[in-house]
């Protein structure tokens, strides 16, 4: 009797009953698995004719500056990719561009005019540039933009060896909101330090992981939302993730990109947004501040 009557309560709502936590089943892999070649070959060829990018942005980024003070700032601007090395992501209110990140060959670098005018300038190779000195700082942003194409899943591929030795295994990509789970195929490229995962039945890439030297995640690009982008050389473009969110390992930094009206028309490109000189003479920072290369 005194259990029949808990019951009754608590399906009045009387009592602070908890209904069991049931966790979403996962998802068996497919009988038959494609080979590493066959997903390398179905990428490369969505994404060989892409030989620059450009694009309308809004952007929510979390970062630490160089006196470790956490900072966050929302805004629209513009992502122009020229590939493989060049980028230039700006992020402004009201018309008024505040941030300027971007690479070229050799450098990345992030114009920042929040607080003053300040340059934080690192070089891919580690090396110093002569004539700046000073201890250099951790970078404030939360990635490189010279790896925002990797982490878009607009890179070609390279064919051959894998690392592990398995080659392609299937697994869990992300938790979605609804809670339910993606599952899908994940390579390891010998020699990138990158994990790919593809979606189980387009092959597209939803999850791309930036790795150290000894394998552990640095970061991770969850791309989602998939559009065409307007071809300057096809009739239909290929489609490319509208929604990129980028996070660090430990969560120290994020980035989350929502793109619109994406292209890849060269008239779009100007070369004049990966020239390091030509910007630095633009902005005028008062002070140029040197950054690791990781």
């Amino acid at each position: 009797m005194r259990y029949l009557m808990l019951v009754m309560l608590c399906l009045a709502g009387c009592c602070c009953c908890t209904p069991p936590k049931v966790e979403p089943a996962t998802v068996a892999a497919p009988a038959t698995m494609p080979s590493y070649d066959e997903l390398v070959a179905t990428h490369n060829s969505r994404v060989k004719d892409i030989e620059r990018f450009w694009a309308r942005a809004v952007i929510e980024i979390r970062w630490t500056d160089a006196n470790g003070k956490s900072r966050f700032e929302q805004g629209d601007g513009h992502l122009i990719l020229d590939l493989p090395n060049r980028s230039y992501l700006s992020i402004g209110k009201l018309g008024q561009t505040k941030l300027w990140a971007g690479s070229n060959d050799t450098h990345f670098w992030l114009f920042d005019e929040l607080d003053g005018k300040k340059l934080y300038l690192g070089r891919h190779d580690g090396k110093s540039d002569p004539g700046l000195t000073g201890i250099k700082h951790r970078s404030p942003l939360p990635i490189r933009p010279v790896d925002m194409p990797r982490l878009l899943g607009i890179l070609p591929i390279t064919a051959g060896p894998t690392n592990p030795a398995s080659p392609v295994t299937w697994d869990l990509i992300r938790r979605e909101q609804d809670r339910s789970l993606t599952y899908g195929y994940r390579i390891e490229p010998a020699g990138e330090r990158t994990r790919y995962y593809f979606h189980p039945v387009s092959s597209r890439v939803l999850r791309v992981d930036m790795l150290d030297e000894r394998g552990q995640v640095v970061l991770t690009s969850q791309l989602s939302q998939p559009e065409r982008i307007e071809a300057e050389k096809a009739a239909v473009g290929p489609y490319l993730n509208k929604r990129i969110e980028v996070v660090t390992a430990g969560q120290e930094g994020n980035m989350v990109l929502y793109l619109s009206d994406m292209t890849d028309a060269e008239q779009k490109v100007n070369p004049d947004a990966f020239n390091l000189d030509v910007l630095k003479e633009q902005q005028q920072p008062d002070v140029i501040i040197p950054i690791e290369s990781r």
